[in-house]
């Protein structure tokens, strides 16, 4: 291994090793409420099917994005992108039940 090699090894290893301090340091009930479910996710690491029902059913009860993303155990980004997605299939669905249909897009 090169130098240049070795340090950015260095400063992979070092940003991992503060990570594990963090979660270390966490008190019990802050692990809990972000802990991951793994019938909600994947090997991959992607929401299944049933991951993407809870976090619809979250919504479904009022839950905010950003509580959703912490009950969840994931983003922020993930847990808004969601969100929107699920925004859109209720708005169909309401629309559908309503009997008009949604406006015509460009």
């Amino acid at each position: 291994m090169s130098s240049h090699d070795l340090q950015t090894l260095h400063r992979h290893l070092s940003a991992a090793t503060a990570i594990v301090e963090k979660l270390l340091n966490r008190s019990p009930d802050a692990l809990s409420t972000g802990m991951r479910n793994p019938a909600f996710f994947r090997e991959t690491g992607h929401l299944s099917d049933a991951g993407i029902e809870a976090i619809y059913k979250l919504f479904d009860e009022g839950c905010s994005i950003e509580e959703t993303a912490k009950r969840m155990g994931i983003s922020f980004r993930g847990a808004a992108s969601r969100r929107q997605t699920w925004a859109k299939y209720r708005n169909k669905l309401s629309l559908a039940e309503a009997g008009t249909s949604p406006p015509a897009t460009i």
